[in-house]
């Protein structure tokens, strides 16, 4: 535990605008490429034996992937983090925590009813607006997809508003770290998922294409 918490100090330590900058170059370059790795993946996998399954793939994204972009990028980039920054700049911190605070619970709440209507609306969503498409098993596999993923969006606004907080405060690692870790969890899920998952002889979960978004959801837990 002590070795952790020495990890985790060293790693949340504030940073210089060079090495920051440094950081999130590499970081990016880093996360680009098992972006290209997870891809490549995912299609050697599923491309020629299931193209329907990469097709319902790409539209289950689509809607959490937007609630996400119009609830919580927007609003952190152009309002919360000016003013969180402004507050901790001028020595008023206190009323920055309480903001953040408010903030997280506010995202939280937001993107947890748009989660919500993910889950509920997930098949005419699919049927009639980005999937129109799809035939009957890939419009079934994208919607059951899609109320998997739906969780993004809430896990990402909770996520975003403390790497705001990070950023406001000089601290880059952990939010340079993020984009790789995601696309570890969905390689993770390809590669392991897809077989199925055994717990002590029991088939908990049956496998195929479907174990992809396991690993998104995992790694949007991580």
């Amino acid at each position: 535990m002590g070795t952790v918490r020495s990890a985790v100090a060293r790693a949340n330590k504030r940073l210089t605008i060079q090495l920051a900058a440094a950081l999130l170059a590499g970081s990016t370059l880093v996360s680009s490429a098992l972006g290209l790795f997870r891809d490549r993946l995912l299609n050697g996998y599923y491309f020629d034996t299931y193209p329907v399954g990469i097709d319902a793939y790409t539209v289950a994204f689509t809607i959490p992937d937007f609630m996400f972009f119009i609830l919580v990028s927007g609003a952190l980039s152009v309002t919360f983090i000016p003013v969180f920054n402004q507050r901790v700049v001028t020595g008023n911190k206190k009323s920055a925590w309480e903001l953040s605070t408010s903030m997280v619970n506010f995202m939280a709440l937001v993107t947890l009813v748009a989660s919500i209507l993910i889950i509920i609306f997930a098949e005419p969503v699919v049927r009639y607006v980005v999937g129109p498409g799809l035939d009957e098993s890939g419009r079934n596999l994208a919607v059951s997809m899609m109320r998997v993923i739906a969780v993004n969006p809430f896990l990402f606004a909770i996520a975003t508003v403390i790497t705001s907080m990070q950023q406001a405060v000089g601290r880059f690692t952990f939010l340079a770290l993020a984009p790789s870790i995601y696309n570890i969890g969905i390689i993770i899920g390809t590669v392991f998922f897809t077989g199925g998952i055994n717990i002590f002889g029991w088939q908990v979960f049956e496998g195929g294409i479907m174990g992809v978004a396991l690993g998104v959801v995992l790694g949007s837990i991580l």
